[in-house]
């Protein structure tokens, strides 16, 4: 199994994976905002929670607040 990719992004840095299918946000501190390329609707992760990505399509990780993620 792939290890988990563990983060710590300052407030106001973006991310980009670009192509998240398969793959788990964790937001382990601070928020963050998810942008899914021709999706309508963002996420919003505060600590302890996460969003499995079921779109292929590019995403952006924006942390609205220094912020620690993991990618599994």
């Amino acid at each position: 199994s792939m290890r988990a990719r563990n983060s710590s992004t300052s407030a106001h840095a973006t991310a980009c994976i670009a192509h998240p299918i398969g793959c788990t946000i964790t937001c382990e501190a601070g928020e963050l905002w998810l942008t899914v390329d021709n999706e309508p609707t963002d996420v919003i992760l505060e600590a302890g929670q996460s969003h499995h990505c079921d779109q292929a399509s590019r995403l952006l990780i924006h942390a609205l607040t220094d912020a620690r993620l993991s990618v599994a």
